[in-house]
């Protein structure tokens, strides 16, 4: 959630933050989390815990380096296995955050809807028609723009 917070991605922390209710996430901390400030952590081990990968993962994604003092607070309470597996499972959400933003989320609607048609009819007949269709309206829609040529600058030597 820090992840997809970070990068304003709305759609990777919407898909993640029922599960990290489920498991044991307060509602409070994901309220927090989803309009941008910082949460008032819980005085408990999993606060603790809470707060060091959150300030372990603000601290990644703002200043581009984690402090010492946030290191050693994520490798005393995880371990250092764990703070490197952190940072993985940070930078791939970081990731698929910035491929679903460049592309709009399309990707993602593409693929999801090509599957639509094997789980319902078993083929993508209907899809092929679909795309064909689209496509057409697409040609239709292109035709009046007229695009003027390029003329090459000179470069100044």
């Amino acid at each position: 959630l820090v992840t997809a917070r970070a990068w304003d991605c709305d759609y990777v922390f919407n898909a993640h933050k029922n599960i990290a209710a489920g498991d044991g996430l307060s509602q409070s901390v994901i309220d927090a989390l989803q309009q941008n400030k910082r949460p008032a952590f819980a005085n408990t081990k999993a606060g603790q815990e809470e707060e060091a990968i959150y300030d372990y993962g603000v601290e990644l994604f703002r200043d581009h380096a984690i402090s010492d003092k946030s290191y050693n607070r994520a490798k005393e309470i995880f371990g250092i296995p764990a703070v490197v597996e952190l940072s993985c499972l940070m930078g791939y959400y970081g990731m698929v955050a910035m491929t679903l933003l460049s592309h709009q989320v399309g990707g993602f609607f593409g693929a999801w809807l090509g599957g639509l048609p094997i789980d319902h009819t078993g083929n993508y007949r209907w899809m092929w028609y679909a795309d064909m269709a689209l496509a057409a309206v697409a040609a239709l829609v292109n035709l009046p723009i007229r695009e003027a040529r390029l003329q090459p600058s000179p470069v100044a030597a």
